[in-house]
């Protein structure tokens, strides 16, 4: 267990960077605490400790308990080793929170670690944020809070023994109906399952488990988790983290009910490995009537199409036929925007599968996102992340790749086009090395009048890798 978890011994923890300091009462906060002022939030300042654990099969399950309040950033990261949890901001007032460990944080020495999770877009031209945690402590689980290891909790939505969060997060003056619970006879072979249901007037829900993510037990296949599905009249993402805010939710993909029986498998990126993490589905908006059933979900340790990444998911992309997560889109005409392809175009540098972003029109907005580790900076040379691109010769649209939350383009941002793959690298905040960060790749409109392309355009992306270069200025 951690030592000093009410912060009032400094020496027990770590300082790893600059604006994170350990403040006493004696301060005049009138509080123990860790303070992270708004140049560790865009800097990657954290506060660590190394905790012994016992292994998982003799130890009971155990939660982490952190008090917290933050301003101005997205969210809070809470590292044991390279596994992460991202919790929501807190705002401006004391909030305590608990989450299940997983299994990374058992079973020997532990690094324990704290900082923000992103940064924003504006730490670019100005510093912002701050975090003060009052207390970081590991206790006991309450009983059936945490899911076993490797699994899902009650993945089965069995109405007896409950186990998913029902959580009404909007309310409309107009008074809509909107429900959510555990109901017999709605899911996978008319057994139990977990409903959502609104009728257009307003109110919107969410739902969402937990998943117990194993540390990867083959050398050639990875984590995955499947889920069945079957919705009427409703869009839906599921996405981890929490849907408080925002702040925390990485989308997977965007999921239209039509009535029919769905089954979608998708690759654990390796952010998740050996880490308990919420996964939600919200629905996109609170207009539409219709209900969204999902049932039998369930975590796979090993799967034949999943290989195992240390750096980057699948960072050649041949896990098709299953799903990729880590994108989301929205305005475009295509039913399957961002997908894994089999056989990408010919030179491509993997010579495999590669990611295929298709839009029939020049309105398109599509978002795909990616985690990366970043690596150690060394003397001279900072981390950078390459990968290759395809673009139409002519796209109409804008195409870029982003670092972290990074809102608007510049020159530097966007992919050259042209029907040859091109070579890409971007520059990492070395303050990020040794953390997850967050890359994306963005199709935005076009100029004005709307071009329509039958059959779509497809930017191809392909072979996604992390090093070190003198080309990147600190």
């Amino acid at each position: 267990m951690p030592d000093d978890p009410e912060f009032a011994t400094p020496d027990t923890w770590s300082d790893e960077d600059s604006g994170v300091r350990i403040l006493s009462s004696t301060e005049g906060t009138g509080l123990d605490l860790v303070w992270l002022d708004e140049t560790a939030v865009c800097n990657g300042g954290m506060v660590s400790q190394v905790v012994e654990m016992p292994a998982r099969e003799v130890a009971e399950p155990f939660v982490f308990e952190m008090r917290h309040r933050s301003e101005d950033v997205f969210g809070i990261d809470v590292y044991a080793n390279r596994s992460v949890r991202t919790v929501a901001s807190a705002g401006p007032r004391f909030v305590t929170q608990r989450f299940c460990l997983g299994e990374a944080a058992y079973g020997g020495p532990v690094e324990l670690r704290i900082g923000a999770s992103e940064r924003d877009s504006k730490c670019a031209s100005e510093t912002r944020g701050l975090i003060e945690i009052d207390r970081f402590s590991i206790l006991r689980a309450e009983v059936g809070e945490c899911p076993e290891p490797g699994s899902a909790l009650n993945g089965e939505a069995i109405l007896e023994e409950g186990g998913w969060w029902l959580d009404d997060v909007g309310v409309n003056p107009i008074n809509g109906i909107a429900t959510v619970g555990l109901e017999p006879g709605v899911g996978r072979d008319a057994t139990d399952g977990a409903r959502m249901y609104q009728d257009g007037g307003g109110n919107l829900v969410s739902m969402g488990t937990q998943l117990s993510v194993p540390l990867p037990s083959s050398e050639s296949f990875g984590p995955g988790f499947r889920f069945w599905w079957k919705g009427e009249g409703m869009e839906v993402f599921p996405a981890f983290g929490t849907p408080r805010d925002n702040f925390a939710v990485n989308p997977l993909e965007i999921l239209t009910g039509d009535g029919e029986e769905h089954i979608n498998i998708y690759c654990l990126p390796p952010w998740t490995y050996g880490s308990v993490v919420e996964l939600w589905f919200i629905p996109l908006g609170a207009v539409s009537a219709g209900e969204f059933v999902v049932d039998d979900v369930q975590v796979v340790s090993a799967d034949p199409n999943c290989p195992v990444s240390n750096d980057i998911l699948d960072p050649n992309f041949d896990s098709a036929p299953n799903r990729w997560p880590g994108y989301i889109y929205g305005g475009t005409n295509v039913e399957v925007p961002v997908e894994i392809r089999d056989a990408a175009p010919s030179g491509s540098p993997s010579g495999g599968g590669a990611i295929a972003l298709s839009y029939a029109s020049s309105s398109a907005n599509i978002q795909f996102h990616n985690w990366v580790w970043v690596p150690e900076a060394e003397e001279g040379l900072f981390p950078v992340l390459s990968f290759y691109s395809r673009l139409p010769a002519n796209p109409v649209v804008q195409v870029a790749g982003l670092v972290s939350r990074n809102s608007s383009f510049t020159p530097a941002d966007y992919l050259a086009a042209g029907v040859d793959w091109q070579r890409n690298e971007y520059c990492l905040p070395s303050g990020w090395s040794g953390r997850w960060l967050r890359f994306r790749v963005e199709v935005r409109p076009g100029p004005l009048p709307v071009q329509t392309f039958d059959p779509p355009n497809v930017v191809w992306l392909d072979d996604f890798r992390t090093t070190t270069s003198a080309g990147c200025l600190e």
